[in-house]
């Protein structure tokens, strides 16, 4: 079966004719349509708003985070990498479960599916046969839902974080802790399909090989593997582009890839598999009809990555943080799109 790309743009039409939102201008120039108080607060502490459209950048170092006995971050100046897996999206914070099954279900209509079409014509999954991975399978939403659709296949659910349900699952699921990087618990060729998603924050350049090839391992002979992650760069205004430039300078300063959602197909193919498809797909957030679940989900992440926030915008208190997520929200809704890709490879016969 050769390989496939499909682009998909959910209602982006209008998205590039749209007007710069006066609020983001307001970052950039100062003019009276940013809130007063807030403006004379920053006044006051001599601080500028023009931090957080990032017109005068802080010279400072990139934080670095150093771990603390209960297992929440701590951040503090140094010129040394920051451990992002740490802190963004943290498994300890408040909200996690939360987001990663509104991640699921908007993920799920967004594919059309909790499979690719590639996926869906080659695997028969009422097989009794057919076992099926998933790696960092946080909350179990994504394999759940699957193991309620094909209650005859056999689904493992392998993650760091025990945040899987212990008792209430379907029968044909089960769940281990276990780490992809220090190796799978699982016989070579187990599998006709696994899974790994959403990982750009966590992994490096490294261990994106190293995972690879390890689900490369447990892949049976002709069976699949299923990629899913989200586009880091984002085209909305400036201040939604100047906090992207500070996400992806600290993920280079980590060796992570900001762009490794457009190299999936080709580090599948390094690991030994075969590209079968490729799709990329686009939520924009001022029509689409997944925008509001997406806010949601980007709300979350803000406040997931708070401590981190305070750090590279230089702000003190929690009033600081919570207009600046305003704006950023603001701007993302007003100005910027979603996207994700999907890649799916074979493992030769």
């Amino acid at each position: 079966m050769g390989s496939k790309v499909s682009v998909n743009a959910r209602d982006s039409s209008n998205s590039t004719n749209k007007k710069r939102p006066i609020l983001a201008n307001a970052f950039k120039h100062g003019n009276n349509s940013f809130d007063k108080r807030f403006n004379d607060k920053i006044s006051a502490d001599k601080r500028s708003v023009e931090k957080l459209s990032g017109e005068k950048r802080s010279s400072a170092p990139i934080p670095r985070l150093n771990s603390i006995k209960d297992g929440e971050p701590r951040l503090s100046a140094s010129s040394s990498t920051a451990d992002t897996s740490l802190l963004c999206f943290s498994t300890f914070q408040k909200g996690q479960e939360d987001r990663m099954n509104a991640n699921h279900f908007a993920l799920k209509v967004l594919f059309d599916g909790n499979t690719t079409d590639a996926v869906k014509d080659n695997i028969d999954f009422h097989s009794s046969s057919v076992q099926v991975l998933d790696i960092g399978c946080g909350s179990g939403s994504w394999i759940m839902d699957m193991a309620t659709e094909y209650p005859s296949a056999q689904f493992t659910g392998i993650d760091q974080v025990a945040l899987f349900p212990h008792d209430i699952r379907p029968a044909n699921v089960s769940f281990r802790i276990g780490d992809v990087l220090l190796g799978l618990d699982c016989e070579d060729n187990t599998f006709d399909f696994v899974q790994m998603r959403l990982f750009s924050l966590a992994f490096t350049r490294t261990n994106w090989v190293e995972s690879l090839k390890e689900a490369y391992r447990v892949t049976k002979p002709g069976g699949y593997i299923q990629l899913i992650e989200a586009q880091i760069r984002d085209p909305g205004d400036e201040v939604v582009r100047t906090f992207v430039e500070k996400v992806c300078s600290l993920m280079e300063n980590n060796d992570q890839d900001p762009e490794v959602c457009e190299k999936l197909s080709a580090m599948t193919s390094e690991a030994g598999y075969k590209p079968i498809e490729d799709v990329r797909k686009v939520i924009n957030l001022q029509t689409d009809v997944l925008k509001t679940e997406l806010m949601y989900i980007i709300d979350i992440s803000i406040e997931s990555c708070k401590r981190l926030m305070f750090e590279i915008y230089d702000i003190e208190s929690e009033e600081e943080f919570q207009e600046l997520k305003r704006i950023y929200v603001e701007s993302r809704m007003n100005s910027s799109e979603s996207a994700f890709y999907c890649c799916v490879g074979q493992k030769p016969l």
